[in-house]
């Protein structure tokens, strides 16, 4: 609807009297595809200022642009003259082109429907990372005019930007409209990166739009119709925002990382068309998140339960003569869990890209590093020592030092990312609450655990030794003398 590339069209020519048919293939004339006329019957005819044009074609075909019985979506269009061109493509000036949309043309009777309407008015508000930034978004909803009238305010001096996004909480592929108060122009984008230079700058929809700011309070206000040509989202659907704030008038990235200044807002379930709102961020989970809680699920079985595990059974040398094994068999089941959840959100990322790379990333891919070269520090393990009253050799302390290192190390650095996922942008929002919660829960409940029962081996541990060095204090106390008249007595 309303996307001119891509359509079938039917031209009508008064100078030469003929219609011709098209299929646009681009927004350039030059490129257009001239078909093999369908058209009977055509007459085109100039009364005065008044053109008329009529013609008959079949229902369908050869080229296969069918009309059938399915509901059309129509471009009017119209030259500034007789010669065929590009029509005007500024809004509101004569020759602007028409859309009609969901037209269905059945026994002869033409009917168009439109969106269900009510004039009607909505507001909500909120916050930019932190409760300093707020912001709020006010709209109301002209049926008549078939047009929706905005207005967004943020306690700061800054551009705005309301977005539209066709996946809750996802930047990229959402339409944004951008307000600039330094020039005091809005502009309209297709965000089709997260890199601000490759933003696809579109024609303007917006009308009788207004910026002022007064102190460290912005306020963009503007009109825009329902639909609008190369719409990509139709905006009289269900809406899911993206409320978004710099940190200067000068448009650029906004901040992202969570609980900052200028973080964006996301605003799930809103249907501008009746006024209702989902509140907040209600919408399922996007592809990412689905990853995201995946990958969370994953590490925190390997970090919190099985690696910890592992290193205290091999620290104090539990379950008696099967000890080492079963720290082998622990630390290389984690090795295998964390390199599925390494690989799960690795896929995710590059599939939906990112702005920047976090430091959870950074960090995570240090404990990766790291988890990998346990498994290598087992393989070249030294022999211990033959008797336990043997010193080691150097090779073997050094190598202790670093196994030992490394490995308590590698989890005190991996319970820390644990801490710093929750900051993510795609773990704060409120549609990832409820699995946030679980995470939580999990990692809650697996790091008491480990911490309470590492101190219960412990202590346990400690008061083993403590009564064998009583015990052996005691037995070197009554020891006999091993001399020459011990057989005596």
């Amino acid at each position: 609807p309303g996307e001119m590339v891509g359509a079938y069209a039917l031209v009508c020519l008064p100078d030469n009297h003929t219609v011709q048919e098209y299929l646009l293939t681009s927004l350039e004339q030059s490129q257009f595809v001239l078909l093999n006329s369908s058209v009977t019957g055509s007459s085109v005819s100039q009364s005065g200022n008044q053109t008329t044009c009529t013609f008959t074609r079949p229902l369908s075909i050869a080229s296969g642009h069918d009309f059938g019985t399915t509901t059309m979506d129509f471009i009017a269009a119209q030259g500034t003259s007789n010669p065929f061109a590009i029509h005007v493509t500024q809004q509101n000036a004569a020759g602007y082109p028409t859309s009609f949309t969901d037209v269905s043309m059945v026994d002869n009777h033409v009917t168009t429907t439109s969106p269900t309407c009510v004039n009607s008015e909505g507001n909500m508000s909120g916050y930019f990372g932190t409760a300093e930034r707020e912001y709020s978004l006010r709209w109301s909803v002209d049926c008549a005019a078939k047009s929706f009238d905005f207005m967004l305010s943020a306690n700061y001096a800054s551009w705005l930007a309301l977005g539209f996004a066709s996946t809750p909480g996802q930047m990229i592929g959402a339409y944004a409209i951008v307000c600039l108060p330094t020039q005091q122009t809005v502009v309209e984008y297709d965000l089709t990166s997260y890199q601000q230079s490759q933003f696809k700058l579109i024609n303007q929809s917006v009308t009788r739009f207004g910026i002022s700011q007064i102190e460290d309070f912005t306020t963009c206000s503007f009109s825009r119709p329902w639909k609008a040509p190369g719409d990509a989202i139709d905006i009289t659907s269900v809406q899911n925002f993206i409320v978004a704030q710099g940190i200067s008038n000068t448009f650029g990235i906004h901040v992202t990382t969570a609980h900052k200044p200028g973080y964006p807002a996301y605003i799930n379930g809103v249907n501008l068309m009746t006024g209702s709102s989902g509140g907040g961020s209600s919408g399922g989970l996007t592809s990412l998140q689905k990853s995201v809680f995946q990958h969370g699920i994953i590490m925190t079985i390997a970090w919190i339960f099985m690696f910890p595990l592992g290193v205290i059974i091999a620290r104090y040398k539990l379950l008696l003569s099967v000890w080492f094994r079963s720290h082998q068999v622990l630390q290389c089941c984690g090795v295998v869990v964390g390199v599925a959840g390494y690989a799960i959100i690795k896929v995710a990322v590059d599939k939906n890209g990112s702005s920047e790379t976090p430091l959870h990333a950074k960090v995570g891919l240090a404990v990766f590093i790291l988890m990998c070269c346990q498994p290598i520090f087992a393989i070249i393990r030294p022999k211990p020592p033959g008797k336990k009253t043997d010193p080691p050799t150097l090779i073997r302390m050094v190598w202790e030092i670093a196994h030992k290192g490394v490995g308590y190390g590698v989890i005190v650095l991996a319970w820390f990312n644990i801490y710093l996922a929750y900051q993510l942008e795609s773990v704060i929002q409120e549609n990832f609450s409820s699995h946030k919660n679980v995470l939580t829960t999990i990692t809650y409940v697996g790091v008491a655990l480990t911490v309470i029962g590492g101190l219960a081996v412990h202590v346990a541990h400690w008061g083993r030794r403590k009564r064998q060095t009583k015990l052996d204090t005691y037995e070197a106390a009554f020891q006999l003398p091993n001399d020459d008249h011990s057989s005596d007595l």
